[in-house]
């Protein structure tokens, strides 16, 4: 092949490169800011859920994910090294919180997360799989069979 020719495959992949859509990982990688929660109704209406917690979850290159999820306007414990069970048990609520690796099955539409780590012990070494639909600059997780939508907002690239 010339010199020439080559140039001009490599500008036409280029160009082909720019117009093709991102991948889900390119859309997922970044930091994200839990912004709604809801289910869908019988009558195809939103139903309001989980109104209280707040969160974030992030998405790396190399296949990490991280979630914190929580209530707000939890109350703090009257001794923060030696909370009451009904404190603990306050201080917990909405608290979803993991780490692990994650997968994309881009012609399912589904990301799973491979938990590492978890605040509930049993979900640790499970695969937490979400179907998800980006809008905009926000993606939802949907979980299966449920039609629950947890809304992320994404507020800054890794």
């Amino acid at each position: 092949m010339h010199r020439r020719e080559v140039l001009a495959l490599t500008g036409l992949l280029a160009v082909q490169r720019l117009g093709a859509a991102p991948s889900a990982r390119d859309q997922l990688v970044g930091l994200w800011q839990l912004v709604d929660q809801f289910t869908i109704g019988k009558n195809g209406e939103q139903i309001k859920v989980a109104e209280k917690q707040r969160g974030r979850i992030s998405w790396d290159r190399s296949g990490h994910v991280w979630v914190l999820l929580y209530n707000e306007g939890r109350t703090a414990p009257a001794s923060p090294l030696m909370p009451t069970l009904a404190e603990y048990r306050e201080m917990n609520s909405g608290l979803m919180t993991y780490y692990g690796s994650y997968e994309i099955d881009e012609a399912k539409q589904t990301v799973t997360h491979h938990l590492q780590a978890a605040a509930n012990p049993s979900l640790i070494g499970t695969d937490l799989v979400r179907r998800y639909v980006f809008t905009g600059n926000r993606v939802a997780l949907i979980f299966p069979g449920s039609e629950r939508h947890v809304v992320f907002e994404r507020i800054g690239d890794l």
